[in-house]
């Protein structure tokens, strides 16, 4: 009975040690990214989510880092996996809203590429010659 006790008096222990050690890491990769220092923030968060994979509050911070770096297929990739292992009603929404931005931004970086390979002037057009020989004398008096 004591052995049990003691085992659980250790996990407890483990836990409320290991939840502050967490807190501050994301408080400082916050901070990083506040202060533009987003690559730092990234390296931080990649850390602590390899090391404690079910940090859901690292793996948010980490999303959005990257995203800020500019890496959106990795950003991508981190807001999915929000999606398949988040409970969190509040998390879901936000991944899920960031992976629509994502892929809106996508759809418009590919847009933007087919339009650009257009001409942005239609008057600009190759037209085929135009007979404009007795068109000078049209009669609209009737």
């Amino acid at each position: 009975m004591y052995n049990n006790l003691w085992k659980a008096v250790i996990v407890a222990a483990f836990l409320a040690a290991l939840s502050p050690v967490q807190a501050v890491t994301v408080d400082d990769a916050r901070a990083l990214l506040e202060a533009g220092k987003a690559q730092e923030a990234v390296d931080l968060l990649s850390r602590e989510v390899a090391e404690n994979p079910a940090y859901e509050a690292a793996r948010v911070m980490l999303a959005e880092a990257l995203e800020k770096v500019g890496k959106h297929d990795e950003a991508m990739t981190a807001w999915k996996n929000i999606l398949d292992l988040s409970n969190n009603e509040d998390t879901l929404r936000k991944a899920r809203m960031a992976v629509s931005r994502l892929r809106r931004q996508e759809l418009d970086k590919t847009q933007a590429a087919e339009t650009a390979e257009r001409p942005k002037d239609p008057f600009l057009l190759d037209m085929p010659p135009t007979d404009w020989e007795g068109l000078e004398k049209i009669d609209d008096s009737k």
